[in-house]
């Protein structure tokens, strides 16, 4: 007799073990990612995710207690979607690569997500750490250049990105 697949609903809603927990776990961090990459940060929401998934708000606090902790499932990747986008041969590549990231919706998010979380009243610690990582990271590359004016010409060009775009598309008119 052929089994039917169980839902992500039908199993976290049942009794679970330590282990299906976990294994339900990972699979709302896959769609939060998901979510993150083709809509944007402002869109991981509890009503975002239940939609998806199905699953109550409640059901969903109980993995996330806060929207906070749903920076978590977004841990590990956003590393890899921002820096390998990026060209640490020198201060010129590394602004150069910058440049023609933004051009890129998924890089774009990773930004939002580290301007967003660093500048609020609360900054989280996951995007302390990873500012802070990716100021090691600079640093690193190019020890004979001041990080913190990189990282302000960096994040400077990224919030005016979308103000130069709007204007040239204007002009093009």
């Amino acid at each position: 007799m052929m089994q039917k697949q169980r839902s992500i609903t039908e199993v976290i809603l049942s009794r679970i073990t330590k282990q299906q927990k976990e294994e339900n776990y990972q699979k709302l961090n896959s769609v939060i990612l998901e979510i993150f990459l083709s809509e944007g940060w402002s869109k991981v929401t509890y009503d975002r995710i239940s939609k998806v998934t199905g699953l109550r708000k409640s059901t969903l606090q109980g993995y996330y207690p806060s929207n906070n902790d749903f920076l978590i499932a977004l841990k590990g990747n956003l590393r890899g979607l921002m820096l390998d986008q990026l060209d640490f041969a020198s201060r010129e590549h590394l602004l150069a690569s910058w440049t023609q990231a933004l051009d890129k919706k998924e890089f774009n998010f990773v930004v939002e997500v580290f301007i967003s979380h660093c500048i609020s009243n609360e900054p989280t610690p996951i995007a302390h750490q990873a500012m802070t990582s990716f100021h090691k990271t600079i640093a690193n590359a190019l020890p004979n250049d001041d990080t913190s004016e990189i990282m302000v010409q960096l994040f400077g060009q990224a919030v005016i990105a979308p103000i130069n775009k709007s204007t040239s598309h204007q002009l093009a008119r």
